[in-house]
């Protein structure tokens, strides 16, 4: 979990009236025919289908062991070169999840157990595919680099609990675990040769952002759509922003801390309901929340952060049983609070362009502490660098762009 149509093909004139309409017209996960400007309004119940498919080809149950592992699970991949695997927890549980074990028939292993210290924190580090700590739920996308082992006609899986605070593993026989979980998995395709990808964002301004109810500042979201589309490119992908929705969410600021985004998947979940309570109609859209202040407290080390932009999960998921994973960037200063932030479009494109990467499986190429991404053609000179900011790169690398094409939210037409 780490914090900070092909718009630019498109005449210009068709593009400014296509973003008029629809931030006029466009609710969350419904167009409907108003034509009143968005807002806070429930999904009217015809606009609420209820045939919610689960994009998963298995669902496993698996037993929670009294040492906190799972058993073992094994998923069938059919010759697939990956695959997508979803951690659910039974609603109410106060656990975070990681993958314990992942290996192939033959041993070999994709995911290993901790071994050392460096491995208990958000992320593994000496595990052959780098993989995070879901709160609450989790969601991985394997190969997770761009150095994919053999493929293999199954896999063996275990996953471990952890301490939400902490990242540690959980004591063995810790009261108010889950006695189970659920494991659900997606084989993964590799994208046809030449074949474009579609990344479909679905947009939400906050009143801590000056896009709630500045009209002026679409022109700078436009552009910095156009700068994203122009930086990924080489990768054969681009953006639509399918959907926009203003939301009056009385949270704010958004707090959190790195096992526990509550907050967040409050705002993405208003995003998700029907009027009767029941999720509505989900698809492969990427939910990005332009928010207000985001503060950070890490009980562990009591210290508190003002992330730029943040997302829920590395990798994000799609169309979850229990919450949704999404994008959130700061739109107003915390000290003092309240003064709204008016990025430029070229901070705008280089934030949102950082976070997507978060979202579709990229770590930091550089942490803070020095620690390096998994990767072997990136460095401090990358967009994905802890702070984006503070680097002139634009553009991702081409393993980079293999990790972003593996996830299932990058589409074909």
């Amino acid at each position: 979990m780490r914090r900070t149509h092909a718009i630019e093909d498109l005449p210009m004139r068709a593009f400014l009236l296509r973003f008029t309409l629809v931030v006029q017209s466009c609710l969350w996960l419904a167009c409907g025919s108003s034509t009143s400007a968005p807002d806070e309004t429930p999904l009217e119940a015809e606009e609420c289908r209820q045939d919610v498919e689960q994009d998963v080809e298995q669902d496993i149950e698996l037993r929670v062991l009294e040492s906190g592992i799972t058993e073992w699970a094994e998923v069938p991949l059919g010759g697939a070169p990956g695959v997508a695997l979803r951690i659910v927890l039974p609603p109410g549980s106060e656990a975070c999840v990681q993958l314990d074990t992942v290996k192939d028939p033959a041993g070999l292993p994709w995911v290993t157990p901790s071994s050392s210290g460096m491995d208990l924190g958000s992320f593994c580090q000496s595990c052959p595919q780098r993989v995070s700590v879901g709160a609450g739920s989790g969601f991985y996308v394997l190969p997770s680099n761009d150095r994919p082992p053999p493929r293999a006609e199954r896999l063996q899986i275990r996953v471990a609990l952890r301490d939400c605070e902490t990242f540690l593993p959980v004591a063995p026989g810790t009261a108010g675990l889950p006695s189970s979980l659920r494991l659900q998995a997606l084989p993964l395709q590799p994208p046809a040769a030449g074949q474009e990808g579609v990344i479909r964002l679905a947009l939400a301004f906050t009143p801590g952002s000056v896009f709630f109810d500045r009209e002026d500042a679409n022109d700078t979201l436009e552009q910095a759509v156009q700068i994203m589309n122009q930086t990924l490119r080489p990768g054969r992908l681009r953006i639509e922003v399918t959907r926009t929705r203003r939301l009056s969410t009385g949270l704010e600021p958004l707090s959190l801390t790195p096992g526990n985004v509550r907050e967040l998947e409050r705002v993405l979940g208003m995003l998700s309901t029907c009027p009767n309570g029941r999720p509505a109609s989900l698809s492969r859209e990427v939910p990005v929340i332009f928010a207000g202040c985001l503060l950070e407290e890490d009980p562990v080390s009591h210290r508190t952060e003002r992330p730029l932009g943040r997302v829920t999960h590395i990798p994000g998921g799609i169309t979850p049983m229990q919450g949704l994973d999404g994008i959130f960037l700061t739109g107003a200063h915390c000290d003092p609070p309240g003064a709204r932030l008016d990025w430029p479009a070229t901070t705008v494109a280089r934030l949102l362009t950082h976070e997507l990467g978060h979202f579709l499986g990229l770590y930091h190429s550089v942490e803070m502490d020095g620690v390096q991404d998994d990767l072997s053609d990136t460095g401090a000179d990358n967009v994905m660098f802890f702070n984006p900011l503070a680097t002139a790169a634009q553009g991702f690398s081409p393993g980079q762009f293999e990790v972003i094409r593996r996830h299932p939210a990058v589409t074909s037409e």
